[in-house]
């Protein structure tokens, strides 16, 4: 009996890795979505520093989920490259590489919400409005700066997609412009004035939705269109 007779068959690597996708998606979209419009919901730095003293139990919620978050965003490409490398090895090893350098990144954008969780601990009636803004505006600074390798990762991603035809080459499609969109946004947002004004960035967003059709697909259909003869001809 060889190592390959316990090898999982495709459907199986699929729906795992469709499994921690969903870990990733459920946790990003609380963490990066729902928690911090109410957390740092306000006009002016008084009013955010005020709405996040209010939102403490909230804030350290949200510091879990992120945390989980990219925990599972490590394991996923591992997961991925495991059903996906057989359609382009080289393309796989560049997804897992660019994906796994933005959980550093995440974590250490975390350190500073928990500089303001210290800091609401210590007294949440004296909080210093500077020193509250200063350590959010770093984490914004870094979640910008995340943008890069989580569009990147998305465009081997899509590109084996494509290629191994375990699902339709219109998500693969997709997660390529989701990907391309990540860069775009950053380089506009830091290269061109008042680039937020232009409508331009939310029309890039909206490939991002492909991520969530990719994960239920992974997890309902499997490697359905997986091909070992097509698969056999990779990098």
């Amino acid at each position: 009996m060889t190592e390959s007779d316990f090898e999982p068959p495709p459907h199986a690597k699929a729906r795992w890795a469709g499994a921690i996708y969903l870990v990733v998606v459920v946790a990003g979209m609380f963490s990066l979505g729902y928690a911090p419009s109410l957390i740092f919901a306000g006009n002016n730095d008084a009013e955010i520093v005020q709405s996040i003293a209010s939102h403490e139990r909230l804030l350290q919620l949200s510091i879990v989920a992120e945390a989980i978050c990219y925990l599972a965003f490590l394991i996923l490409p591992l997961a991925l490259h495991r059903f996906l490398a057989p359609a382009g090895r080289f393309a796989a090893m560049i997804m897992v590489a660019l994906a796994t350098m933005s959980v550093p990144l995440g974590f250490a954008g975390l350190v500073h919400l928990l500089d303001i969780v210290r800091m609401l601990a210590r007294d949440a009636a004296q909080l210093s409005e500077v020193a509250v803004m200063t350590a959010l505006n770093s984490y914004w600074s870094g979640m910008r700066l995340l943008a890069i390798p989580w569009g990147l990762w998305l465009i081997p991603f899509g590109w084996l997609v494509i290629r191994s035809r375990f699902a339709p080459s219109v998500l693969g499609i997709l997660l390529i412009l989701a990907g391309v969109g990540y860069v775009a946004n950053f380089l506009g947002g830091l290269l061109i004035d008042n680039y937020s004004d232009l409508g331009v960035a939310q029309l890039l967003k909206a490939p991002r939705f492909a991520e969530v059709l990719i994960c239920a697909w992974m997890l309902v259909m499997g490697a359905r269109g997986l091909s070992g003869r097509r698969l056999a001809s990779g990098d």
